[in-house]
């Protein structure tokens, strides 16, 4: 997937790619307005480091944006299947769980959503830096 976003977005300037585990991010504090975390969250080992990272690096007011999968109802089966067959780490949390957490790494929920698709069921949300 890098390979391929350098394809599309190498002509920017603006743009820096980097490859590493999440917990191990390294930018400057308040460097960005808006961090977009999709789909990825359950496989982060130590999520708090990770929602830490994420508000250090937001500026004041910045914006992260967070669709996971949202281990609720019958998906608590498909995932509890899924972290016994899968040898990754799968950690996932349902929309409820996600709020206090954001809540203790200072974010404010602006907006949230669920939805399922067949039998996978997802959340989004949008957060504010407090």
């Amino acid at each position: 997937m890098l390979e391929k976003a350098k394809s599309k977005l190498g002509g920017y300037s603006n743009i820096r790619f980097t490859n590493c585990y999440c917990e191990e991010l390294n930018f400057e504090q308040q460097t960005f307005d808006k961090i977009i975390c999709l789909n990825s969250f359950h496989y982060y080992v130590d999520q708090k480091a990770v929602l830490n990272h994420f508000h250090n690096f937001l500026k004041p007011g910045g914006e992260l944006y967070l669709l996971d999968w949202n281990r609720k109802g019958y998906f608590m089966l498909s995932s509890f299947l899924i972290d016994l067959l899968s040898p990754e780490n799968i950690n996932s949390r349902s929309l409820e769980e996600m709020k206090p957490l954001l809540k203790e790494f200072g974010f404010t929920v602006q907006e949230q959503e669920e939805w399922n698709f067949r039998w996978w069921k997802f959340f989004f949300m949008k957060c504010t830096k407090a």
